[in-house]
């Protein structure tokens, strides 16, 4: 049965499906119900009107069926709607009699929601939440925790956190980056921190990079960066971007300790800038690296200075 969930790519084959779940009793399965309930709310083809109405006839939800659907309003046009039913959770699983329990994935998908409804006040109540819970210890929960506060523009709490997390790898300091260098902010990130030695690398980095892909012909975008200031403001401002910073990290952690064949992977849920992808190009001609970056349309793969999307996206 799962693989038949898997098979359906379109909403009448969803519709189908539960009906098929309704006539044979297999609803009462928590498992295949709430992968139906994530078919129908998460994909593009679903529709989270009709997983709302399902989850709704349902007489005891259990925790992946909650999930299902905060996962789907998270990724929703209504993202501050996934905070209201983790809410509605936290009131539900407070009863002894209640099945269902506030989980690292609960949590992780109400940040989600957090971050793009820029909800500071709700990311702060769920890091009391996970506090409690005793989640910190999740190092990817705590993550998404820290991209929450990044993206609100609470740089504070995002540093704080930051410094208390038990376990910081690259997700965790792409993050911070990305967040501390949104709205063109890098030198405020510097300036937040000038004796954190990691970031002094980071910068130090840019600067290597900056020098040798001029050397190999670049020449800095300026035209896509559409604020009123020089020329040489417009560089600074596209040097810092958040992707940048995460390749030149990227590239300190292979040189440090990978072999050579590791690539530098970036996620960045915006589409790639044009110049972004240009340095791209230089950067894995020059070091000899392939770079992975998954943007919101699509993933580039970029090997001896070009990108398999042949620089069309």
């Amino acid at each position: 049965m799962e693989t038949l969930i898997k098979r359906c790519v379109t909403f009448s084959h969803i519709k189908e499906l539960h009906s098929h779940f309704v006539t044979a009793g297999h609803l009462q399965s928590s498992f295949l119900r709430s992968r139906l309930l994530d078919r129908c709310a998460v994909s593009p083809f679903g529709d989270l009107s009709v997983a709302v109405e399902i989850f709704r006839r349902i007489p005891k939800p259990l925790t992946n069926d909650w999930n299902a659907i905060i996962r789907g309003y998270a990724a929703s046009s209504q993202p501050s709607l996934a905070f209201s039913w983790y809410r509605s959770m936290l009131s539900q699983a407070s009863s002894s009699s209640s099945l269902c329990r506030v989980d690292a994935l609960t949590c992780s998908f109400a940040l989600k929601a957090c971050a793009r409804a820029l909800c500071s006040s709700a990311t702060a109540q769920l890091h009391a939440q996970i506090n409690r819970r005793g989640l910190f210890a999740d190092a990817l929960l705590c993550t998404t925790l820290l991209d929450a506060y990044s993206k609100n523009g609470d740089l504070i709490s995002a540093h704080k956190l930051f410094d208390e997390m038990p376990m910081r790898d690259v997700a965790s300091w792409n993050a911070l980056i990305a967040g501390l260098a949104s709205g063109n902010r890098a030198h405020e990130a510097l300036e937040f921190d000038k004796s954190h030695e990691q970031w002094r690398k980071i910068y130090e980095k840019i600067d290597e990079i900056r020098f040798k892909i001029r050397e190999d012909g670049y020449v800095a975008q300026t035209g896509l960066v559409l604020h009123d200031i020089g020329e040489e403001e417009k560089e600074n401002a596209l040097c810092y971007h958040s992707e940048k910073l995460a390749v030149a990290y990227g590239l300190m952690m292979v040189e440090e300790g990978a072999g050579d064949e590791t690539p530098v992977r970036v996620i960045k849920n915006l589409r790639i800038c044009g110049d972004c992808h240009l340095v791209f190009k230089h950067i894995s001609k020059i070091y000899k690296r392939e770079i992975v970056v998954r943007d919101r349309v699509r993933f580039h793969r970029f090997k001896d200075g070009s990108c398999s999307c042949k620089d069309y996206w």
